[in-house]
């Protein structure tokens, strides 16, 4: 699949996700409404950061593979960067 297309359904998925994503959060903040503030933040907090996790294999999907740049063409330098192994 060329990475237009890839980057394109990734990009209507995304959207998606993320409507769907704060209908679910606030859905669920809404049990928190009456708790002590402490608690409100602390689900807001948590579910606003964890929104990013699940998309992580959805941006790797969607990146250009270093076959698929033509070859004029320079990947832009965070793609060129070398990643530490463990």
């Amino acid at each position: 699949m060329q990475v237009q297309n890839r980057r394109m359904i990734g990009l209507l998925v995304v959207l998606l996700y993320i409507v769907l994503y704060l209908i679910l959060a606030g859905q669920i903040g809404n049990f928190f409404v009456k708790q002590p503030p402490i608690i409100t933040i602390t689900f807001f907090i948590i579910a606003g950061i964890i929104w990013i996790f699940p998309l992580k294999p959805l941006f790797n999907w969607m990146r250009a593979k270093p076959e698929e740049i033509p070859q004029g063409e320079r990947p832009p330098k965070v793609a060129m960067m070398k990643r530490k192994r463990k």
